[in-house]
């Protein structure tokens, strides 16, 4: 099963070491298409993070939010 998770990445990431925990937890029930939620914040353009997210939303078997 493919799952994405949504986290706060651009306004306030203070949250990734919790968002850590999450996903290493959903890993047991299928593969986090978006681990880079739980990891440091790398720096994208708006347009790379927009296609990056759709594609990974189009994926995904079930959103958790």
């Amino acid at each position: 099963m493919n799952i994405y998770f949504c986290g706060s990445m651009t306004l306030d990431h203070s949250k990734k070491d919790f968002y850590a925990k999450i996903i290493n937890y959903l890993g047991n029930y299928g593969r986090v298409l978006n681990k880079f939620v739980g990891e440091d914040f790398v720096d994208i353009s708006p347009n790379e993070t927009f296609k990056r997210d759709t594609h990974n939303l189009d994926s995904a078997d079930i959103l958790i939010a």
